[in-house]
């Protein structure tokens, strides 16, 4: 039996449905509007491509924003009326969720594809001022709408997310409908048109704003990339200067002192660590070396056993 229900089964995707409708509507497809209660750049970049031809889009964003844009489900329900406040808070958690996101190569993808169409105009982006918005509808139209043109609104429980859409697994079971009556499209244009034009718009300057101030918005130099790996490998060792006097006739060798730091650290971490090397590199002297800062942090009083063979004493 033929239904306008679908649901978030394999095949049966909000993804798949609007993909069918784009194909459907070919060259007709004008307009792509869209109310979510949450919205991600994932989601975002996964439909983007169906949208490539799509002259018009423009979102709405209702009661949350993603841990993409937005550090807590209670300040994302915040957005009580006041503009300027939406506007710090919109960008402050923008700023914060850039920073504290774990990095995949799909997440930078789609942050950077979200600033660059909301700067060039490509998107139109919104955030209603109400916490009761907690519609999700989605609208595919003609240029010119009207009751011998094409075109359609979906509406149920899907956000504009990723496992929304069903292009990632996710544990919720999701339920749309998807509507092409005149009446029934034409109703629903007309509430996004109302609430569109009570959001607060995401301008190119509130992106430009945030990018700055992370690091979407630097470009690192050669060195900065290579010492950032150091102290991504090595930790604390890149770090580590310290000093020592060495007795008369050492030689003062750099390899030697890196030995030292990364063994004096491994010992302050986890308690002892082995130190091998091939004859002659100077094990005695790190070791000792390593011993002499031991006792240098832990005062006069330190007390250090040294088991050797007669011929290193």
């Amino acid at each position: 039996m033929a239904t306008k229900f679908f649901n978030n089964e394999s095949g049966d995707t909000l993804f798949d449905k609007l993909k069918g409708i784009v194909d459907g509507m070919g060259v007709n497809f004008h307009t792509f509007q869209a109310v979510s209660g949450y919205f991600r750049s994932s989601g975002y970049f996964k439909l983007r491509q169906e949208l490539k031809n799509t002259q018009k889009i423009q979102v709405l964003v209702g009661i949350n924003i993603d841990d993409v844009f937005r550090k807590s489900r209670r300040e994302g329900m915040m957005f009580l009326g006041d503009k300027e406040d939406v506007k710090r808070q919109y960008t402050q958690g923008f700023i914060d969720d850039i920073r504290s996101a774990g990095y995949t190569k799909e997440i930078e993808e789609g942050i950077i594809q979200l600033c660059d169409d909301v700067v060039s105009g490509r998107l139109e982006l919104r955030i209603h001022t109400s916490h009761n918005l907690h519609a999700k509808f989605y609208l595919c139209l003609p240029e010119n709408h009207g009751p011998n043109t094409d075109g359609w609104v979906i509406m149920g429980s899907s956000n504009l997310t990723d496992s929304g859409l069903g292009t990632s697994p996710s544990p919720r079971y999701e339920l749309n409908v998807a509507m092409k009556d005149y009446d029934d499209v034409a109703y629903c244009k007309a509430e996004f048109d109302r609430l569109w034009a009570e959001g607060v718009p995401v301008t190119d300057e509130d992106i430009a704003k945030a990018r700055c101030q992370t690091h979407l918005g630097t470009a690192p130099t050669p060195f900065e990339l290579f010492m950032r790996v150091l102290i991504d490998i090595f930790g604390e060792q890149a770090e580590d200067d310290f000093s020592m006097e060495l007795p008369p006739g050492v030689i003062d060798l750099k390899y030697q002192r890196d030995a030292v730091i990364q063994g004096y650290q491994m010992l302050c971490r986890y308690g002892g660590f082995f130190l091998s090397d091939v004859v002659g590199l100077g094990k005695t002297v790190v070791a000792t070396m390593i011993a002499r800062r031991f006792a240098e942090a832990n005062g006069g009083t330190t007390r250090i056993l040294v088991v050797h063979p007669p011929a290193v004493e």
